[in-house]
């Protein structure tokens, strides 16, 4: 929208000429979202884009290392984005001019969709997590390029409404495949005109390549004394057969003890491709502490879990 703020004392006009090369945004190959402030709750989560390391820079920010509320969170490729604009509420008067209501109407409203795998139920599940806490948006165009906000020298996000965020599914008829609808409103207060880009060369590949983590679950058991079981699920699988998650190595396992001791531990799994793991301590625990699981591996977030042992020699 139009800022409606005129200053009397420094009026200013449109110089509307350009140069001849000028990067346009392209339609919408996906957005990144992210929390607008770090776990302070003050600081906003923004890009410097003059960093001679700003590509792998997000690629750090996309991992499971990354603290979850500084974190980015690329969707899925997404169909069919758009977005309309509601109109401006004005007044008119019996002469017939009409006059604007400033700070009404104007609003943004981008929606999308994913289309069949990347519209399953578990990708709608998380989905759902959206919309509780104030978040913003990397808009990543087709041709590989990163559009945010240029505000003090940082790139921001596009600041959403996260009260008007709304997402559901949409089922699968003879002619149409399952699909997800996502939508939210942009902040009435985005500045769609310090939009600029970081581009595929300044990063140094095509931001469609980015993807989103795998979320992964793990299900803890304290089967005898010096063992712990831990299936290692996905969500992805059926309702009698879990999609797990398979290969890790005792070095993918970071295990710790509520008491002073360090756990001393092997990890394997029994049955190749299972994803089911035997957790085996020759000592660093007593018996009653809890132990708290922790697994890292590209390409997944895995959930974090505790269990009280028994007992360990």
């Amino acid at each position: 929208m139009a800022t409606g703020i005129c200053s009397c004392e420094s009026p200013s006009f449109p110089s509307m000429g350009r140069p001849n090369c000028v990067i346009e945004m392209r339609t919408m190959a996906f957005p990144i979202i992210f929390p607008r402030y770090q776990a302070d709750g003050v600081t906003r989560n923004e890009i410097d884009p003059t960093s001679a390391t700003v590509g792998a820079t997000i690629n750090t920010l996309i991992g499971a290392s990354t603290d979850a509320e500084s974190r980015l969170y690329p969707f899925p490729r997404v169909e069919e984005p758009t977005f309309e604009r509601s109109d401006s509420v004005t007044e008119e008067a019996p002469s017939g001019r009409k006059y604007n209501i400033y700070g009404q109407g104007g609003v943004y409203t981008l929606s999308f969709k994913t289309y069949s795998k990347d519209a399953v139920a578990p990708l709608l599940a998380q989905a759902e997590k959206l919309g509780c806490s104030d978040f913003d948006f990397y808009y990543v165009s087709v041709d590989g390029n990163i559009w945010g906000q240029l505000v003090d020298g940082k790139l921001r996000g596009f600041e959403a409404d996260a009260s008007s965020y709304d997402t559901f599914m949409e089922f699968a008829t003879d002619s149409t495949v399952q699909k997800l609808n996502v939508t939210w409103d942009l902040d009435q207060d985005v500045a769609l005109g310090s939009a600029y880009a970081i581009t595929e060369g300044e990063l140094g590949y095509k931001a469609t390549t980015l993807t989103g983590l795998i979320n992964a679950t793990q299900t803890l058991a304290n089967p005898s004394n010096d063992v712990v079981t831990d299936l290692v699920n996905d969500g992805f699988g059926s309702a009698g057969t879990t999609s797990n998650v398979t290969g890790l190595v005792t070095g993918d396992f970071t295990i710790t003890t509520s008491g002073a001791g360090t756990p001393a531990y092997a990890v394997t799994e029994p049955t190749a491709g299972s994803g089911n793991y035997t957790i085996t301590f020759t000592g660093g625990i007593v018996a009653n502490e809890t132990l708290t699981i922790k697994i890292a591996k590209a390409g997944y977030n895995f959930e974090d879990k505790t269990i009280k042992v028994t007992l360990v020699s």
